[in-house]
């Protein structure tokens, strides 16, 4: 029953006693305990219940529940600790004696940083007398501009490498648990537009550039392919993870829009494909980061994007020199050396150990492929 007095025509209500009991459980599909408690019968009505954890590195976490039954805590916790929850009734007087839940270990989790390239889109195929555009680069995604991903232990999570695209066609998209990146467009052709994607193709005689960043990201993913051509020689070049593609000027073909540098291994990837020429100028060079030169009519071929680099394919020179596709994308994965990653039968990896670190570089991946992570 309620205890207290009457001082000055108030009731003075003394705080309440704690649960009666209390348990803690851990989560199973993330970082996270709900702790359930009993109500005491005894002494003033709790309005609330104060919930703090202490794990066994010090770390403490404090919600507050307006439920009689249970509090959810999922912020603030680190992952693969043990904690206990300490549980008090709380009212106008302020928080009461504590009942401890006893101790839980919560599920493990590693931070991973990351970078997702796409397939490069694949060179613009033409008709006799003109260029083909330059296939956009793959559209990426990394953890140097967003957030670490934590992913749970013991969880497999879709890993999947986009292939490049094949002449005229767009490349394929790439994926790391929750993160995708979109597969670069195609180089245009005097037939068809010009493809959207991570990063866009090349435009050609008449035919606009595909739009880069088609998966809306912020930041984004890529640019947009150079400008249309207005005659039936040069054409423009692919755009690329940091520059759109070049337009073609005079009788000379864009260039494919510049890569990036990612720190996670000091590399360049994703450069767009140069644009194919029809005139005796050459055609255009590609991107950094793996983009393929364009076809000069009736001298030299097309190269592809680089493999593993998501680079747009170089554009045609007319009918006698044909583009050529993308290349393929690539994962990339760092997580600190007090974790492990095992990948499924379908990967493709290289693991390296830079210093206090795992970095695994994934080179070949399906869509159905996944990683799953382990504290060692």
């Amino acid at each position: 029953m309620a205890t207290g007095n009457i001082k000055g025509g108030k009731r003075n209500y003394a705080r309440p006693t704690p649960p009666s009991t209390a348990t803690a459980t851990a989560s199973t599909s993330a970082v996270a305990a709900t702790v359930t408690y009993t109500p005491n019968t005894l002494g003033p009505a709790a309005t609330s219940y104060v919930v703090t954890g202490t794990s066994t590195n010090g770390a403490t976490v404090t919600v507050t529940s307006t439920s009689q039954s249970t509090a959810t805590i999922s912020t603030s916790l680190t992952a693969g600790k043990i904690y206990s929850f300490a549980v008090a009734g709380n009212n106008y007087n302020g928080a009461g004696a504590t009942i401890s839940s006893g101790n839980v270990t919560l599920l493990d989790a590693t931070l991973v940083d990351y970078l997702v390239v796409a397939g490069g889109g694949g060179g613009g195929i033409v008709g006799s007398g003109y260029g083909g555009g330059g296939g956009g680069a793959g559209g990426y995604r990394t953890s140097e501009d967003s957030s670490q991903l934590t992913l749970l232990c013991g969880t497999a999570y879709t890993v999947t490498v986009g292939a490049g695209g094949a002449i005229n066609t767009s490349g394929s998209n790439s994926q790391l648990s929750t993160i995708s990146s979109t597969g670069g467009g195609h180089g245009g052709d005097v037939n068809g537009s010009s493809g959207d994607g991570g990063s866009g193709g090349g435009g050609t005689t008449d035919r606009a550039p595909g739009a880069g960043n088609a998966g809306n990201y912020t930041p984004v993913e890529g640019f947009i392919g150079g400008a249309q051509g207005a005659n039936s020689g040069p054409s423009s070049g692919g755009g690329g993870a940091s520059a759109a593609g070049g337009a073609y000027s005079g009788s000379v073909a864009g260039v494919g829009g510049a890569g990036r540098t990612f720190a996670i291994t000091a590399t360049a990837y994703a450069g767009g494909g140069g644009g194919g020429n029809n005139s005796n100028a050459t055609g255009g060079a590609g991107g950094t980061g793996g983009g393929g030169k364009g076809a000069r009519v009736n001298a030299f071929s097309a190269d592809p994007g680089d493999t593993n680099k998501g680079g747009g394919g170089g554009g045609a020179g007319g009918s006698s020199q044909p583009a050529a596709a993308g290349g393929s994308g690539v994962v990339i994965i760092r997580i600190p050396n007090t974790y492990s990653a095992t990948f499924s039968g379908g990967v493709t990896q290289t693991p390296t150990t830079p210093t206090g670190y795992k970095l695994y570089t994934v080179t070949a991946a399906g869509t159905s492929d996944t990683v799953t992570f382990s504290a060692v």
